[in-house]
């Protein structure tokens, strides 16, 4: 009976998701984690397109606590790449953190607003309850990667 209901309850909390347009395709995976919630986009670009846009069918909700950027493909991007993360609004959640991404190199960045009080500087980060749009730009033909998003 215990393991039933883990099972049942571990279905519930994990949602798939796939969707694509002309130039390649995104999928995403949220799961629920303790009190986090990962979700990752898995992308990647077109044959004859450096780039894949898509907007997703679930939320994410939360603060956005974390951010990886993985090239996960043996054949990483050409040069650097350009990730954008943007909400209902129109802003970038990332920050502009996902500008010239290095094409060998996983990366991960705490995205938000920056306030510095000499000596101290924080970061807020920023609270999202949106649809979000993912643009992978200059990512090469036919190249592959995941953008790992954590909020609590």
């Amino acid at each position: 009976m215990k393991k039933s209901l883990i099972s049942i309850l571990t279905a519930s909390l994990l949602s798939v998701l796939s969707f694509a347009d002309d130039t390649g395709t995104v999928s995403q995976v949220t799961a629920k984690q303790g009190n986090l919630y990962k979700t990752t986009f898995t992308w990647t670009t077109g044959t004859n397109n450096n780039s894949v846009i898509a907007v997703s069918d679930s939320y994410i909700r939360g603060e956005l606590l974390r951010v990886v950027f993985d090239p996960i493909t043996s054949a990483r991007p050409t040069h650097t790449y350009d990730i954008v993360l943007l909400d209902e609004s129109g802003i970038d959640l990332l920050a502009g953190k996902g500008a010239s991404l290095a094409t060998g190199t996983v990366t991960t960045v705490r995205p938000g607003i920056i306030s510095t009080v000499s000596p101290i500087t924080n970061i807020a980060p920023f609270a999202v309850n949106d649809l979000v749009t993912v643009s992978v730009t200059n990512g090469g033909n036919s190249i592959s990667g995941k953008l790992v998003i954590y909020t609590r």
